[in-house]
């Protein structure tokens, strides 16, 4: 690593800091690259300054600079180089299906703890030069309409056939419960149909029998269509041709319960109102699951 990588996972490390940023424009200034030292500066001073004139002349440099930048450094600090913001998903406090916090680094969704160090490896940006290239669009039913966000996680199996314990285990997933999957171990599922009322957390591989992308079927001649089916039915294309062996995981996760929760005879669709969508693969590029992820209203999936 050289020290301008050394400066820059300084940043990764702490983007709350502007310290490192603004190091690291001294460094890129001393080696040749004035107008990307620039652009790290006013980044800094930009918003210190109260809304007005000044402000606005030096986003719009902002915005002149990053037209003549490398789209792949550019990406990586709109993603990697913004500080964490936790994204709760409309879950109740306590009932996240996750063992560690899930939330935004600028535009990207990952984990708290991950990605704070910057790769030598080209294919960090390539995913994420991706991920911010998509139209996302929305996760639509019903009367219910979510956002669908870019998702990058660290993935420590080296293998390139993945199977449901490695996704679920690179996803974080605090207890993942279903009466209705035979074999976790399998490098391919089936859809295993949603079942109300039962353990039905999903995972699967079949990409005719996902809740997360709009497909003709899921619009009702009645219902207000809130966004083009073709937006997402592209995103799904897009990334079934980027990820490893054209091969994406289907991942549908209820809020958390534990064992005083379960009860027969509750009605399952009050306490877990909403549930995470996933969509991931193993990156070509390396040891990460590179993917979308949105949410939805359990109950849209079984009335």
């Amino acid at each position: 690593m050289n020290d301008g990588d050394a400066l820059l996972a300084a940043i990764l490390a702490n983007p709350d800091d502007d310290t490192p940023r603004l190091v690291y424009a001294d460094w890129l200034q001393e080696n040749g690259r004035p107008e990307w030292a620039e652009y790290l500066r006013l980044g800094v001073e930009a918003p210190r300054l109260k809304k007005g004139k000044k402000r606005s002349q030096l986003e719009s440099r902002i915005e002149e600079l990053r037209g003549r930048l490398d789209g792949g450094w550019l990406a990586l600090l709109a993603a990697l180089g913004v500080p964490f913001r936790e994204r709760q998903f409309s879950f109740e406090p306590g009932r996240h299906p996750f063992i560690e916090r899930i939330g935004a680094r600028g535009s990207l969704f990952t984990f708290e703890s991950q990605f704070r160090t910057h790769s030598q490896e080209s294919g960090l940006v390539k995913d994420i030069q991706l991920l911010h290239g998509f139209d996302l669009g929305e996760c639509y039913y019903g009367s219910a309409s979510y956002p669908i966000y870019p998702f990058l996680a660290e993935l420590t199996t080296p293998h390139d056939t993945l199977t449901a314990p490695d996704v679920l285990t690179a996803l974080k997933v605090r207890s993942f419960r279903s009466q209705h999957i035979p074999n976790l171990n399998a490098t391919t599922i089936p859809f295993p149909g949603y079942h109300p009322v039962t353990d039905n957390d999903e995972i699967h591989t079949d990409p005719g029998q996902t809740h997360l992308f709009v497909n003709e079927e899921d619009l009702g001649e009645g219902d207000p269509v809130v966004l083009d089916p073709n937006a997402t039915a592209t995103l799904h294309d897009t990334l079934r041709r980027y990820v490893t062996h054209g091969q994406l995981w289907y991942v549908l996760l209820h809020t958390w319960r534990d064992q005083t929760w379960h009860s027969p005879e509750e009605d399952w669709r009050t306490k877990d109102g909403i549930v995470i969508l996933f969509a991931v693969g193993r990156s070509p590029h390396g040891g990460r699951l590179v993917g979308v992820v949105s949410s939805q209203m359990c109950h849209n999936f079984c009335d």
